[in-house]
């Protein structure tokens, strides 16, 4: 029989091979993002293309957000969002994105003002972030990979 799938095999194996991703320039996350797009384009029912969109999805937000922090005149508060934008974006990989950027608290602010201002658009994402929240639960359950 194969082998059973556990965490720590896949930890102690990645461990043992060595992890295959490392920090790269912006083109390499670019082209990765490419690749990732035309996968998901040509196969829209993998099990990825959610994740992969949550996540390319939350990276542009908050380079938007960020963007928006410095119009605004909170220079700090942007400096803080871009200096960890661009850390992560070295990663040279969006997997994860929509989980680190809930570090950048100043771009919240942003946004916050935003869906204040905007009944409609507080609703919308009201809207929009329990149909996500329902469905990465329903993926986590039926043990999907949810990231």
């Amino acid at each position: 029989p194969p082998p059973r799938f556990t965490v720590e095999n896949v930890t102690v194996h990645s461990k043992a091979v060595g992890w295959g991703m490392r920090s790269g320039s912006l083109w390499t996350l670019f082209t990765r993002i490419v690749t990732d797009a035309r996968d998901a384009v040509h196969d829209p029912g993998r099990l990825e293309t959610l994740s992969f969109v949550s996540q390319l999805a939350s990276a542009v937000l908050f380079v938007y957000l960020t963007v928006r922090l410095f119009r605004r005149g909170l220079a700090a508060e942007g400096l803080y969002a871009a200096a960890s934008l661009l850390l992560l974006f070295h990663a040279s990989t969006v997997a994860g994105m929509d989980r680190y950027v809930l570090a950048l608290f100043p771009a919240f602010f942003v946004l916050a003002a935003d869906v204040a201002r905007r009944p409609a658009l507080a609703f919308a994402c009201m809207l929009f972030g329990v149909t996500l929240q329902v469905t990465f639960l329903h993926r986590f359950v039926h043990w999907i990979m949810v990231s």
